[in-house]
């Protein structure tokens, strides 16, 4: 059983990695002492190169927990062609629907603590917004519920800076910490089949319930 879509690149890391993940970590860092951003953050021994080094690196790491596959089949759950589709096909039913091309775009905020003593020092709220243009792709709607997409393929970017660090409880808001990729990178996926299965009728979802309690 699966509800995974695996995708090349598979990450929002790996998406640097095209354009030189160490040129990227460079880039933030100066973004970060560029204006003395973090004297108003962070003790004056701590708004060296090192340690601006060490918070562009921790949320350089944070990119690999965004899921290109997920974003996508996110998007496609939302979409209003297979929320359509869903509807035509509960109770029973099945279609291949034709899917145009189209942009899917996502904002995340992962976040990295630190801890001294026992007790968070640090926490750093990363900003991520991932943006992928898909090319047609076909979809298997059965049942009120996504089963399966064809193999496809489209162009994914990437944009990503700090949102905030707190400091031993006070929160500084980073504006302008950002930086913005300056490349795209291809992206495709084989053929998948989905089990169970994506709910695209409330009705699919409630009868899934009482099947796991039967």
């Amino acid at each position: 059983m699966s509800q995974t879509l695996a995708t090349s690149p598979a990450t929002a890391a790996d998406l640097l990695l095209y354009g030189g993940a160490a040129t990227a970590a460079a880039h933030l860092q100066q973004a970060l002492l560029d204006g003395g951003v973090l004297a108003g953050a962070v003790p004056q021994s701590m708004t060296g190169d090192g340690f601006a080094g060490q918070i562009a690196q921790a949320a350089m790491d944070l990119l690999g927990t965004v899921s290109l596959g997920d974003v996508l089949v996110g998007a496609w759950h939302s979409h209003r062609e297979l929320r359509e589709a869903g509807q035509r096909t509960h109770p029973t039913g099945r279609e291949i629907v034709t899917l145009l091309p189209h942009d899917v775009a996502s904002e995340h905020a992962p976040s990295v603590e630190a801890l001294l003593n026992g007790r968070r020092f640090l926490r750093v709220e990363c900003a991520v917004k991932l943006f992928v243009g898909v090319g047609t792709v076909q979809a298997e709607v059965a049942d009120g519920r996504l089963v399966s997409v064809g193999a496809g393929q489209g162009l994914a970017g990437v944009t990503y800076g700090l949102r905030s660090i707190e400091i031993n409880g006070t929160v500084t808001r980073l504006h302008h910490v950002e930086v913005t990729s300056q490349y795209q990178t291809d992206v495709h996926w084989p053929m998948r089949t989905f089990d169970p299965g994506f709910v695209l009728h409330r009705e699919a979802a409630g009868e899934s319930a009482r099947g796991a309690a039967s």
